[in-house]
């Protein structure tokens, strides 16, 4: 995958990218591009975002980006929850080399991402030349902020929606991610072979088995001023890592309640990050550990992070809506 195809992607206001600025996890950094084509097309995308900006996010998802977008201009900073800087990326102990972590022609992965678009819901789908492949998060399209809080209470979810929405705001979309508990197992559907030899399976994941991984909630006004809050299960939450470039405004926070935060006043729209760990991890089965056919395909999640966004408010305005 080289630079240019991402900035392809993200001159394309179609394509719904994935602002999760949490550390890349394994399924993450196999995953990432076809993700990026596959999520639900309602994902609010950041109109008339600048190239730097949108990269610098995906930086802030893909760690092992982080070396190329530094040498290239793309980002200026990377800083952690404490706001200190991570100046060398590669000292990082994390893959830096894309071809590692996704070594697909470009081809394969073209029909991989067109597989996994035309494949999204709640059922696990998988897209694979061999055992290199993809597969989009399983989604629930959300009518209703209320829809969202009553599928949390039903299943005892760490999460919260915090956030107290403005006057003037309305739900406007939004939709819910799972993952499988351990314990419990996929179980193949169906499975087909197209000419290319890209292989389509469809897994059934057992409904007792689910619970919430994540959720997407955008709220609207009538000027058309979007809100937005994101909340999602991570992985060595503690060692995220956020981009941005000279201009940005970076502050860390100590907020009640959670175990870090940070505000980040990008040009376009401004970002409030915060987190809290969970009492004791949450395992669920590593989908694409089933292409390695691997004996233990489990990985765990040991914190919530919680992204608030808006395009209207600025940094001080933003940190009057986190409600706990």
């Amino acid at each position: 995958m080289k630079i240019s195809d991402l900035l392809d992607l993200i001159e394309d206001d179609s394509v719904p990218i994935r602002e999760k600025n949490i550390i890349a996890s394994e399924r993450i950094m196999e995953a990432a591009m076809t993700k990026i084509h596959a999520e639900e097309d309602n994902y609010p995308v950041r109109k008339g975002m600048r190239r730097g900006t949108a990269l610098v996010i995906l930086a802030a998802v893909l760690l092992a980006f982080s070396v190329t977008a530094f040498a290239t201009g793309l980002i200026d900073r990377i800083v952690r929850w404490d706001g200190s800087q991570v100046e060398e990326p590669s000292a990082t102990p994390m893959p830096t080399a894309i071809p590692e972590a996704f070594p697909l022609e470009e081809a394969e992965n073209q029909a991989i991402s067109e597989a996994l678009a035309e494949n999204r819901g709640r059922d696990l789908v998988i897209a694979r030349f061999g055992e290199k492949g993809g597969c989009p998060d399983r989604i629930e399209i959300l009518s209703s902020a209320d829809q969202l809080k009553a599928l949390i209470e039903e299943k005892d979810s760490p999460l919260i929606i915090p956030l107290s929405i403005p006057e003037g705001y309305a739900f406007s979309r939004g939709f819910v991610t799972y993952e499988l508990g351990a314990g419990f197992s996929y179980e193949l559907t169906s499975s087909e072979t197209q000419d290319n030899g890209l292989v389509i399976e469809r897994y059934d994941a057992p409904e007792e088995g689910d619970f919430i991984s994540g959720y997407t909630l955008v709220f609207a006004n009538a000027a058309g001023d979007e809100l937005a809050v994101y909340g999602t299960l991570a992985e060595n939450s503690e060692s995220a890592t956020f981009g941005y470039m000279d201009g940005d405004t970076v502050k860390p926070l100590d907020m009640e309640g959670m175990d870090d935060a940070l505000v980040i006043e990008y040009p376009e729209y401004t970002a409030l990050f915060m987190r809290k760990a969970l009492g004791r991890p949450i395992s669920y089965v590593f989908p694409l550990a089933m292409l390695r056919e691997e004996e233990d395909p489990v990985n765990a999640f040991d914190g919530i992070i919680y992204e608030i966004t808006s395009t209207a408010c600025d940094g001080d305005t933003i940190l009057s809506l986190p409600v706990f």
